[in-house]
């Protein structure tokens, strides 16, 4: 007899979480893109519990702000010069609070849809 089990290693509910497609890491910090009036604004944040999917934003972002999915061609670089850079075309998001995030050891799900 065999069985599948997901063990949650770490949880948070009702949160301010983001796509880990909008957190950027350089030197061992990680940051978003937040859109402004005119173009994107590298902004610094803290995260806390992460899954597959998405990350919890402990300080750094309000809710209602909306960050890019990718580096924005007209953003300028965050702290390294060297950084490599992604082309391609800005895709944002706005975020949204209340959603739940689980981290497990085999699988992770959103507890709450954003």
């Amino acid at each position: 007899m065999t069985a599948n089990l997901s063990i949650p290693l770490a949880s948070a509910e009702h949160v301010l979480a983001i796509p880990l497609a909008a957190v950027f890491t350089e030197m061992n910090e990680r940051y978003v893109y937040v859109q402004k009036e005119e173009g994107y604004e590298a902004r610094s944040i803290h995260i806390g519990v992460t899954d597959f999917q998405f990350a919890e934003v402990l300080d750094g972002l309000a809710a209602g702000e909306t960050v890019s999915l990718v580096r924005p061609p007209d953003a300028a670089e965050f702290k390294a010069p060297s950084a490599e850079k992604k082309e391609g075309k800005s895709a944002a998001l706005i975020i949204k609070q209340e959603a739940g995030i689980t981290n497990r050891s085999a699988a992770a799900e959103k507890r709450t849809g954003l």
